[in-house]
């Protein structure tokens, strides 16, 4: 299908309006490749100023009214494709039976990326895998686990339950291991 989008190419001085804006052609764009209901979906907008791990988020309390937060160091740092694409991801969240990441979730997301130019929209991305990120993404944590095992690395904003058991040893990581290395990261 076609694209005509008014997607703007820079989206560092974006408002909630123009996020909203860009929820609104996602609507229609999935209309078209037929999901009508989230049509019927109400949407306001918010934008997350905290050093938050999520580039968006979708909250409903409701199933009618939907929240799409967009983390605001994402929309100063990051390419106007790739927000667009969190936009998208997240207006993906609205449709029935696609608050997770299930099988629905991954359908529409895949018949998107069929039907649509956009960057592969994926199932999750955090500030930290970004390397645009990456200063403000070790800046942000205090403590990083790392599993001695498997190199999995783990970041925390404060010293919770899970950073004092692994410093303590009763933790487990996925791959087996209970040896983690905790860093102070201030």
């Amino acid at each position: 299908m076609n694209q005509n989008l008014s997607i703007k190419n820079d989206v560092k001085n974006y408002t909630a309006k123009d996020v909203l804006a860009e929820i609104q052609e996602d609507i229609q764009l999935l209309a078209a490749i037929g999901y009508p209901e989230v049509t019927k979906n109400i949407y306001s907008v918010k934008i997350n100023n905290k050093r938050a791990r999520s580039l968006g988020r979708c909250a409903t309390c409701d199933g009618k009214h939907y929240t799409i937060t967009i983390n605001n160091y994402h929309l100063k740092l990051s390419p106007a494709s790739e927000v667009h694409n969190t936009i998208m991801h997240e207006v993906i969240h609205s449709l029935p039976g696609c608050m997770n990441h299930g099988t629905k979730w991954k359908a529409a997301a895949n018949k998107v990326n069929r039907y649509y130019n956009f960057p592969t929209i994926t199932r999750c991305a955090e500030v930290g895998q970004k390397e645009e990120f990456s200063d403000y993404a070790n800046a942000t944590y205090k403590y990083i686990v790392e599993c001695k095992g498997c190199g999995s690395k783990f970041r925390f904003m404060r010293k919770s339950k899970t950073v004092a058991a692994c410093q303590n040893g009763r933790a487990t990581c996925s791959c087996g291991s209970r040896n983690f290395i905790v860093s102070k990261n201030f």
